[in-house]
């Protein structure tokens, strides 16, 4: 019996060599879709804690500054001058004025506010400055945004242990260190020091006033003459006008001095050398450029529980009642509610952008602070 070996020469037919392209096409597109889905994931839970983590840093600082609102200030607010051109905020040395935003005297700075009561009450500069819709609009076909601006003193700076001398008509100031062992920061520490744009409040037996610091200090012998020259920025230092202003308590005892922060948060749209537009919150200080705080935020508003003269706590007002019949005065201001910090992912994804809004209600505890134990 003769075994012959046969070899066959057949392969893969073309039906099977396309089913078999088939499933391997269903298996490399299913897996890469899981993989597109697991990196859309990523990059959502990535923009949303990157945006987290922006916005909360920014929150903490924004209820940091309104908390503070009135801190080591006398009750009420002080006066400010006004000779026809009106004290005002939002403005850097330059000139440059960033608020408000919309409507007449866009960037020309916001004047301090006055109430047609009875006596009539002056231009006065209270701890918190409600600026409803004194923002840029943002979001088209949305209300324009708000702005807020607090004062507190400066508790860092030692600028109270000095003993403070006016010059002339109140142009300036020297101040003196106390004596040994007492060892303040010097008045012109590069670091904690006074500079150009901080504003200065003095009080004595006469009342309190605010001045702008117009050049840095200049040093004669262990002390230091600050000038507070008319002109400035703010508008502060009208040595013309009949009150409010340093002139006015001149006749004072026991004249103390505290550097003070007027700072103000805003929305601000900046646009890029490729048209790009991002909206960025703003915190500006005193006279100081404005520093951004975090990108792509689209939307800043405020309301404010305040008491009505009746003594009525009136909840959740956008302008802290200054619109009322009769106005609710910023001193009545109780707490301030943070309504709306609302920011967007700065990349489109495959289900739109990302967003994120904070809300919360910050007390000024510092605007309803009585010490009962004070010497009257």
């Amino acid at each position: 019996m003769h075994v012959h070996a046969s070899t066959s020469s057949r392969g893969f037919t073309l039906v099977e060599l396309l089913v078999a392209m088939a499933l391997g096409l269903l298996v490399v597109g299913a897996g890469v879709s899981m993989f597109k889905q697991g990196m859309d994931v990523t990059t959502i839970t990535s923009q949303r804690a990157q945006m987290q983590l922006d916005l909360r840093a920014a929150e903490t600082l924004l209820k940091r500054d309104i908390s503070l609102a009135g801190a080591n200030m006398p009750t009420g607010g002080i006066p400010v001058p006004d000779t026809g051109t009106l004290p005002r905020f939002g403005c850097d040395l330059t000139g440059t004025c960033y608020i408000p935003a919309t409507g007449a005297g866009a960037n020309q700075g916001l004047p301090f506010p006055s109430f047609a009561t009875v006596p009539v009450t002056p231009n006065t500069a209270y701890w918190v400055l409600p600026g409803p819709n004194k923002g840029p609009v943002v979001t088209p076909g949305q209300p324009p945004t708000d702005t807020i601006t607090v004062i507190y003193a400066d508790s860092t700076f030692q600028l109270n242990q000095y003993s403070v001398t006016f010059n002339g008509p109140g142009t300036s100031a020297t101040f003196a260190p106390p004596a040994p062992p007492a060892a303040p920061q010097a008045v012109n520490d590069p670091v904690v020091g006074l500079k150009r744009g901080d504003v200065i409040m003095f009080q004595n037996t006469k009342g309190a006033a605010l001045a702008e610091v117009t050049d840095n200090p200049a040093v004669n012998g262990t002390s230091y003459t600050v000038p507070f020259a008319d002109g400035d920025a703010l508008r502060l230092n009208q040595s013309a006008a009949a009150s409010g202003n340093v002139p006015a308590i001149l006749a004072g005892k026991n004249t103390q001095a505290s550097r003070i922060w007027i700072i103000t948060y805003y929305l601000d749209t900046f646009t890029d050398a490729g048209g790009q537009v991002t909206p960025r919150l703003m915190r500006q200080v005193n006279t100081q450029p404005p520093v951004p705080l975090t990108d792509n935020v689209m939307n800043l508003k405020f309301t404010y529980d305040a008491y009505d003269p009746d003594g009525t706590l009136q909840a959740e007002l956008p302008d802290a009642g200054a619109g009322n019949v009769p106005p609710i005065i910023p001193n009545q201001i109780q707490k301030v509610n943070l309504e709306s910090l609302t920011a967007r992912s700065p990349v489109r994804g495959t289900q739109g952008y990302q967003g994120l809004n904070l809300q919360t209600q910050i007390s000024v505890r510092n605007m309803s602070f009585r010490d009962r134990y004070a010497a009257p």
